[in-house]
């Protein structure tokens, strides 16, 4: 053979061998496994529920599965196939859907696998998002679970407990209706909400032809024994009897009108005393005002505030007054209006919104020329408040302008105060 013909046979080898081997790369390349989650049927719903209260399960077809890995036996990545397609989890697009679907509504089911597996087995997922149609879904009935449920709430405000009361529910919610208290282990306070789920016992309710009108149902915590953030409700009415009382013994009492600091009806500022003056008096009943403090609402009190007027006779010549004050002449007359508060100390309801009767009440007062003028005294601007009318109608809320003090605006009396 010539020397030209030996090299063009090299070089035809060398050239061949590049096409199998750059085929060979094509092959690998180009020769992924591909898998349709459609066509391999790898899907399983199961559509179940009332037509507009229906649901889906959704699961893999394990038989179809199976099926599928038949056909990769002799692959060299067979075992992580295997683990891939059995790995596939299936869920909603749209999770609103679930629970609420209608005969021939459509929902989009995604499949989910692991990706970083599928690229070691050389595997592409196709199909990967099916359309599915609800179908055959009957007409149910709405269940109103909620309407005879009864929760109980026991214990002390601040430590309260509540319990599910399910006896006066239908047969049917007592046999397939499973009722749960959200953070059942929370201690409560009255004005708590605590929120009650229903679920449905395996499937129960569906077979009977039932759906639940709603899941979950709100229920406000009320009548624990103890303080109270609202006495909207509460039977006061035989403490503001006592309250009234206590208002009448103060006007019996000399020291305490004359220690009242009046608006007098000449403008003039008078400084009097019950050895140079009589009088005669009348109070009338303005609202009350109801405070606590809403970190710890054992620190509140019943305010009840008064309107006094007093009519003044000099019955000699003033002498000796104290300082911008004018002196009255014998049997000149002035009358005085000033405002006076009654206040209790912290009050307890039981669990009928009646005060609780080992709460003992005691008084305290406070004078000012007005109502405003008491309340920066006693400092209860910081205390949220409820007002009410003279007949305890809620008239009103606010909220604390700043900081509560440390202090309760009531204080325990003196051996000298009335009781």
């Amino acid at each position: 053979m010539r020397k030209t013909e030996k090299k063009r046979n090299i070089f035809l080898y060398a050239l061949l061998v590049g096409v199998v081997l750059l085929s060979a790369f094509i092959f690998t390349g180009c020769g992924r496994v591909k898998i349709s989650i459609i066509s391999s049927k790898l899907l399983d719903v199961q559509i179940g529920g009332c037509n507009g209260h229906g649901t889906a399960v959704l699961s893999l077809n394990t038989e179809n599965v199976e099926k599928e890995l038949a056909k990769y036996k002799e692959n060299e990545h067979y075992s992580e196939i295997k683990k891939l397609l059995n790995g596939i989890k299936f869920e909603f697009a749209n999770k609103n859907q679930d629970g609420k679907l209608k005969n021939n509504e459509e929902f989009d089911v995604v499949a989910s696998y692991d990706k970083y597996l599928a690229e070691r087995a050389n595997v592409v997922m196709e199909d990967t998002t099916l359309t599915c149609t609800a179908k055959n879904l009957s007409d149910g009935e709405e269940l109103d679970a909620f309407k005879n449920l009864k929760i109980k709430f026991a214990g002390t405000n601040g430590k309260g407990t509540a319990k599910l009361d399910t006896g006066n529910c239908s047969e049917v919610v007592k046999n397939c209706v499973k009722f749960k208290i959200e953070s059942a282990d929370k201690y409560l306070w009255n004005g708590d909400t605590v929120t009650v789920s229903a679920k449905e016992i395996d499937d129960k309710l569906k077979k009977k032809g039932y759906f639940l009108k709603e899941e979950t149902k709100k229920y406000t915590v009320e009548k624990l024994a103890g303080s109270r953030t609202s006495l909207d409700g509460v039977d006061t009415e035989n403490l503001r009897e006592e309250m009234n009382k206590e208002m009448k013994y103060h006007m019996q009492n000399d020291y305490y009108i004359f220690d009242c600091d009046y608006t007098y009806a000449s403008g003039k500022k008078r400084d009097l005393s019950s050895f140079e003056c009589t009088y005669d008096t009348s109070f009338s009943l303005e609202k009350y005002q109801y405070i606590y403090f809403r970190k710890d609402i054992s620190n509140n009190s019943l305010i009840a505030y008064y309107k006094v007027t007093v009519n003044f006779v000099s019955n000699e010549d003033q002498k000796n007054v104290g300082k911008g004050c004018t002196a009255m002449k014998k049997g000149e007359k002035d009358k005085g209006v000033a405002y006076v508060a009654i206040s209790t100390n912290p009050l307890k309801m039981d669990s009928n919104n009646q005060l609780d009767k080992n709460n003992y009440i005691y008084f305290n007062s406070a004078s000012g020329k007005t109502i405003p003028a008491i309340q920066k005294q006693l400092g209860i601007t910081t205390y949220t408040s409820e007002y009410f009318d003279k007949d305890f109608n809620l008239t009103a809320y606010a909220e604390p302008e700043t900081e509560p003090p440390t202090q309760a605006p009531t204080k325990k009396p003196t051996e000298s105060e009335h009781q």
